[in-house]
């Protein structure tokens, strides 16, 4: 789908892109096929997926991958010649994220590590369920920071709240309950989903986690998820992705 560019930080890491349907779809750095710079009113084509985009890449890059794409094609067609002269790279362009050199390494795609509320709002959003893939311990532990937070914030919300009405004076403080329990539950389906991701991050599988989950009731279970959300990030591809960005080889 094509579309334009209307806002990208470059610090968070995160856009938002107007497509042409009339919707407005976000997106990440992670979602970005090219390591150009993206700036407001840029063309792009991406793949939508729910009300966020993926694989996003500027639209003059779809056509000039497309172009290449024929001019191989009809290459392979044309009969070979014994010499050829040897390619020689065009200074200062840049190649797509994660793409192989003429020597066959893999280029790094060298993108800066996103901050901690940047990964809360993923966490909550984008990744809100999801499941697969992995989550590196800055992810995991700047979603239980500012979950932490939030809960804190809620309970002094309703606190203040209940002083002023006279709760705290003759019954239970009902609005920081309900606050309480409102934060909690809105948090508790990503809280699940990037504990999933930490253990995949590490090699275990996330049915584990569920595990001990039921044992953290007898305080076991609680002392084993801490201690493996604290393990680093295994330095390799595993079955579960490909390793988080910002993680040092």
């Amino acid at each position: 789908m094509r579309g334009e560019i209307l806002h990208y930080d470059v610090s968070q890491g995160i856009g938002f892109i107007s497509a042409e349907d009339g919707t407005r779809y976000m997106f990440s750095r992670n979602d970005l096929m090219q390591s150009q710079r993206i700036t407001k009113g840029m063309k792009v084509d991406f793949q939508p997926e729910g009300q966020n985009a993926r694989d996003v890449r500027l639209a003059n890059q779809v056509a000039a991958a497309t172009a290449q794409d024929n001019r191989q094609t009809t290459a392979t067609r044309a009969p070979s010649l014994s010499h050829r002269a040897p390619s020689v790279p065009v200074a200062g362009a840049k190649q797509p994220w994660g793409a192989a050199s003429e020597e066959g390494s893999v280029q790094a795609a060298g993108a800066p590590d996103m901050g901690v509320w940047s990964y809360f709002r993923y966490c909550s959003t984008k990744a809100y369920a999801r499941f697969r893939g992995r989550a590196r311990r800055k992810e995991y532990w700047s979603f239980v920071l500012l979950w932490i937070l939030a809960i804190l914030a809620a309970c002094i919300v309703g606190l203040a709240a209940d002083a002023a009405i006279g709760n705290l004076d003759y019954g239970p403080p009902v609005i920081t309950l309900v606050l309480f329990a409102i934060t909690a539950l809105v948090l508790f389906i990503p809280g699940i989903a990037v504990t999933v991701r930490r253990f995949h991050d590490v090699g275990l599988s996330g049915w584990l986690y569920l595990l001990f989950f039921v044992l953290s009731f007898i305080y076991i279970g609680g002392i084993v998820i801490l201690v493996i959300t604290l393990l680093p990030s295994q330095k390799h591809d595993n079955k579960w992705g490909a390793v988080p960005d910002g993680i040092r080889m």
